[in-house]
């Protein structure tokens, strides 16, 4: 490991974790990714992950409300 940004593997490795098992998490818990892939984590995240991982569980958008029923106007 160098840096502050580690890959996959690596992350998974820091983290205690297999890759299969690290993946899963991130689908609940995601991670922000950084570099031109998108394929690299920051310590300090991963840090911050493993201290408190609900912070980093996505919150539910609100749902827009539907669009009125479009009626054609009569000319």
């Amino acid at each position: 490991m160098q840096g502050p940004y580690l890959n996959l593997k690596e992350a998974a490795e820091y983290c205690g974790y297999s890759e299969s098992q690290f993946g899963a998490l991130l689908r609940q818990y995601p991670l922000p990714r950084y570099g031109p892939k998108r394929t690299r984590y920051r310590l300090a995240d991963l840090d911050a992950w493993m201290e408190r991982p609900e912070d980093f569980k996505p919150t539910p958008t609100a749902r827009r409300p539907r669009a009125m029923e479009w009626k054609p106007v009569q000319v």
